[in-house]
């Protein structure tokens, strides 16, 4: 008996319940739902290199929904550490509608555009971007976050930035090594030393001033009668 007038209490509780759990769950999926994002990966992550050295570096996608569009109006560095050589298309969309390769200016980039009239869920590269590295240092590859969207139909989507890119450049840059041979430094010196005593005395010759020329003419004449007794 006190069995069944228990079963019979919990009905409304487990009723009640299972509102309550139903409730959690809607809220769950679309909080779930809300926070969804088109995210973008800068890989690699970190990266160590010498001066003279050149890299790439590829921007990956991952869709949370169907994209046609994805564009980015500034992605900085430091321009006294590396000097970016190429842009590149990477495989994220099938075909090309539109593509704006983007400037390349003092340490950054503007205006990079990738649409397609075959739109794609699937994760893949939006750019590569290959850099040299021109003096010790260290810098950071960063895309503006105001300046980054995806889109679909011409409609904006959520999208998050997941990471930037360390790039720390260490050691020296080891200059070409021009193999002469032995005896070459020895001429090249003689022969600059020849130059410069030409010039010397090219110099100094015009600064002397002019000998004057002795009339001898009436002194021999006085010589030659002396001798002869005139």
């Amino acid at each position: 008996m006190f069995l069944i007038e228990t079963l019979k209490l919990s009905k409304p509780i487990l009723e009640f319940m299972k509102k309550v759990l139903l409730f959690l769950l809607t809220i769950l999926i679309f909080s779930t739902a809300a926070t969804a994002k088109t995210t973008i990966e800068i890989k690699p992550s970190t990266l160590t290199i010498e001066p003279g050295e050149s890299f790439d570096i590829t921007f990956y996608i991952v869709p949370d929904e169907t994209i046609s569009t994805v564009a980015t109006d500034l992605i900085t560095w430091d321009k006294d550490i590396l000097e970016c050589t190429k842009i590149e298309q990477g495989n994220l969309f099938e075909e090309s509608t539109i593509w704006v390769k983007g400037t390349i200016n003092e340490g950054k980039i503007i205006n990079v555009c990738w649409a397609s009239h075959v739109n794609t869920s699937t994760p893949g590269d939006f750019i590569i971007i290959t850099f040299k590295a021109k003096q010790s240092g260290q810098t950071e590859i960063i895309i503006d976050p105001d300046k980054y969207g995806v889109a679909i139909a011409g409609q904006s989507l959520d999208r998050e930035i997941l990471n930037t890119c360390d790039v720390l450049v260490a050691g020296t840059f080891t200059p070409i090594k021009i193999d002469m041979p032995e005896n070459t430094i020895i001429y090249i010196g003689v022969i600059i030393s020849i130059c410069i005593v030409i010039a010397l005395l090219f110099i100094f010759k015009k600064k002397l001033p002019p000998m004057k020329k002795e009339k001898k003419g009436k002194a021999d004449h006085e010589d030659i009668e002396d001798i002869f007794g005139n």
